[in-house]
């Protein structure tokens, strides 16, 4: 009898460790867009990026996730299409909010600020993207920004 509570044990505690790993989105496999992505996930979720072009400006709304490029800069680009700042922080996003492995482009800073990123009130990871060519800073960091950038 005993043994079989032990076994049930290890199978909940397996279980949920499985769970608060969270999940991994592809783009576009699973979402057409990588904002769609952002906005299914949840804390703890990473997402893959599949090499391509995605004219798109993405907000992380204060989420926990990690955004990746599968191939890495040179095969991965998001384009802003001059319609604001590529990717913005500005919900409170702490260090585990990760953008990486991006060409950050085309981007249009209001006021000159954060074409390629920008950042407020927040302190996330950015590592290993290229950001260039962008209307404003490459990365503006607005008053409280603590950004880790690699």
């Amino acid at each position: 009898m005993s043994r079989g509570l032990v076994t049930l044990g290890i199978v909940f505690i397996l279980g949920t460790f499985s769970a608060a790993q969270g999940a991994t989105i592809h783009v576009p496999d699973n979402f057409p867009s990588i904002q769609d992505a952002i906005s299914a996930a949840s804390n703890g979720d990473t997402i893959v990026v599949r090499p391509g072009t995605y004219t798109e400006n993405i907000n992380f709304f204060g989420k926990a996730i990690a955004l990746i490029s599968e191939m890495g800069p040179a095969a991965t680009v998001i384009d802003g299409g001059q319609a604001g700042s590529v990717v913005t922080f500005n919900w409170y996003e702490a260090s585990d909010a990760v953008i990486e492995g991006f060409a950050l482009t085309n981007g249009k800073g209001i006021n000159n600020e954060g074409g390629g990123i920008l950042c407020e009130d927040s302190a996330p990871t950015i590592r290993g993207n290229l950001i260039h060519n962008n209307d404003g800073r490459g990365i503006d960091c607005l008053p409280h920004a603590t950004p880790d950038i690699t």
